[in-house]
């Protein structure tokens, strides 16, 4: 288990997802969709997904676009960790921080 972890620390920078980006180029994957690694820079983690998220539902740059976000928008693209256990399941602390 342990030269596994250095492996992917070595080869991946510690990033499971960077490893599943190298072994397997032939599909397309979200980063921002998996949970952040250790190390890895939790707000630039979120900041991804919901930049993705803005591009999905074709949300506009003005604040009033994202009070039409529902919760069910973010938990159906794979956010629903990021709002359950950094914003108290609320969009209403995703918006403040």
């Amino acid at each position: 288990m342990v030269e596994s972890i250095s492996f992917l620390n070595t080869q991946f920078k510690g990033s499971p997802v960077n490893a599943l980006k190298t072994i397997y180029p032939e599909y397309s994957w979200t980063h921002a969709k998996f949970s952040p690694s250790i190390g890895e820079a939790h707000t630039q983690h979120h900041k991804a997904f919901f930049d993705t998220l803005k591009i999905e539902l074709g949300i506009e740059d003005d604040e009033e676009s994202w009070y039409k976000v529902k919760r069910e928008d973010i938990y159906s693209r794979g956010g629903g960790q990021i709002l359950k256990y950094f914003y108290n399941n609320s969009l209403y602390e995703v918006m403040s921080s």
